[in-house]
């Protein structure tokens, strides 16, 4: 009984080292969830080893208070020098989750130097991903892809399952650059690519990937195969409760479900990330997931609502202390003034979001106020809306997004067309410093001159055309064509 008892205790530790080596492998290969269903049977192991892949894990689904505290029980002084850069790479990642972008950039730069001491190609290549990430999170874009094409070219000969997974999410990121930077089909083909290496994963990093693809189908106007590639991401990060790329791809498939006129699926999209969100306490994302709502109901001219939402998201805002947040409900709300014809409190919050962009020296948000500052002013101010809209256009275009061009173009049209208009209480307003088109003018003058005259011949027709020097039936072909 007792050599029995030694056999078994001396076999239980070469068990545990056993899945120890399973855990990381899976973790190496993107097998979160296979991973995930590991760490229960690894408990009571006192290896500092299995505390950073339980950070590991935790990150990857976002669970970040957990992985900080696994990482802050660990002595990196006592760690071997493999152990140590994998300790390196997750509190980098931690880091570079809350957004301590100059500590995660020190962490994963020491990582990547042991892992080029350890020649260990496949994890310098995640280390130079991760380090690319704190890049392009700075506003460092090229910087980040030439560090993920450094990595890239690290796995050219790793035909391994963790390569796979590596290149993956490699392409993935290089596949998002090109798309920010109009690279449209290069873009297509690494995010295809990557879609395909990260079959396996299935999780967070494929979701994010079949959303960049997604995002890039919408943009060129394949919306409907967007739409079925974004739900299928949205309905995995959802399962696996992984908050920011959820809001990301909800985004994306709202806009693209507006774009086909489908309210009605857009709307329970965000419902569905949002009710996710908040069982996650994930304030941002559902402070985001309300501005959604509120573009969503603008979009259906449900003001109301719209002006609701744009409230709650100003409420989240204010809460979270992010300015951004705060700029976008500003935004939103001076949209719902402007649609209400409050033109003053259109103008106070777009004032307002203009003032937070330009504190945040955020570009798009500056040039978005002053769009909708020009849209909410023109009628009464031409030549403010003109100035506007030009400094919407020096903000804007060099961003090269198709929707907000859609939007410039818009507002732009709008402006001139208007230039001449017909107010509700009767009057016919223009500006001789900013001419309307002709066809325009012509069609709101002939359209005043017959409303106000069947308007004073009570309805008579044969009067109606007295009053105007023209005859009965020129009257009705006109009452007809503008539905009198």
């Amino acid at each position: 009984m007792a050599i029995a008892s030694r056999e078994g205790n001396m076999k239980a530790p070469r068990e545990e080292s056993a899945l120890v080596v399973k855990l990381m492998e899976a973790i190496d290969a993107g097998r979160f969830e296979e991973a995930d269903r590991m760490l229960p049977h690894l408990k009571t192991n006192a290896d500092p080893l299995v505390a950073i892949l339980e950070a590991e894990v935790n990150l990857y689904f976002c669970r970040l208070e957990p992985a900080r505290e696994r990482l802050a029980q660990i002595d990196p002084w006592r760690l071997g020098t493999r152990s140590l850069s994998r300790y390196l790479l997750a509190l980098g990642q931690c880091h570079l989750e809350h957004e301590q972008w100059e500590s995660a950039g020190e962490l994963l730069e020491g990582a990547c130097c042991l892992y080029k001491l350890l020649h260990a190609r496949c994890h310098l290549a995640r280390g130079l991903y991760y380090l690319g990430m704190t890049k392009f999170k700075r506003g460092n874009g090229e910087e980040a892809e030439a560090l993920w094409e450094q990595a890239k070219a690290l796995l050219i000969e790793e035909e391994t399952a963790r390569g796979d997974f590596a290149l993956g999410v490699l392409e993935y990121a290089l596949g998002a650059r090109r798309l920010q930077t109009g690279r449209v089909e290069e873009a297509r083909a690494l995010l295809h690519s990557s879609v395909r290496l990260l079959d396996e994963e299935h999780g967070r990093y494929y979701a994010s990937a079949l959303g960049a693809l997604g995002a890039l189908l919408a943009s060129c106007g394949e919306c409907a195969d967007a739409v079925e590639k974004l739900w299928e991401a949205q309905r995995i990060l959802i399962r696996y409760a992984i908050g920011d790329p959820l809001v990301e791809v909800t985004t994306t498939l709202a806009a693209a479900l507006v774009r086909i006129e489908r309210f009605d699926e857009a709307e329970r999209a965000v419902h569905e990330s949002l009710d996710a969100l908040q069982r996650l306490g994930h304030a941002r994302g559902a402070g985001r997931m309300f501005k959604t709502l509120a573009e969503i109901y603008l979009e259906r001219n449900d003001v109301a609502r719209a002006e609701n939402a744009a409230r709650v998201t100003l409420e989240h805002a204010e809460t979270l202390r992010d300015d951004v947040l705060r700029a976008e409900g500003q935004i939103l709300l001076g949209r719902t003034a402007a649609r209400r014809r409050d033109r003053e409190a259109a103008e106070q919050a777009l004032s307002r979001a203009r003032e937070i962009a330009r504190r945040l020296d955020d570009r798009k948000l500056e040039g978005l106020a002053c769009l909708y500052w020009a849209e909410a002013c023109y009628a009464v101010s031409p030549m403010q809306a003109q100035e506007l809209i030009a400094r919407a256009q020096e903000l804007l275009r060099p961003l090269s997004d198709p929707r907000i061009e859609q939007e410039i173009e818009r507002v732009a049209q709008r402006a001139t067309s208007e230039r001449i208009k017909l107010t509700p209480d009767n009057k016919l307003i223009f500006d001789g410093n900013f001419l309307p088109n002709w066809y325009v003018a012509r069609e709101t003058l002939e359209r005043f001159l017959l409303k106000n005259a069947l308007r004073q011949a009570e309805g008579n027709l044969t009067k109606a055309g007295e009053l105007l020097g023209i005859t009965k039936v020129h009257v009705h072909n006109l009452r007809r064509q503008f539905n009198l």
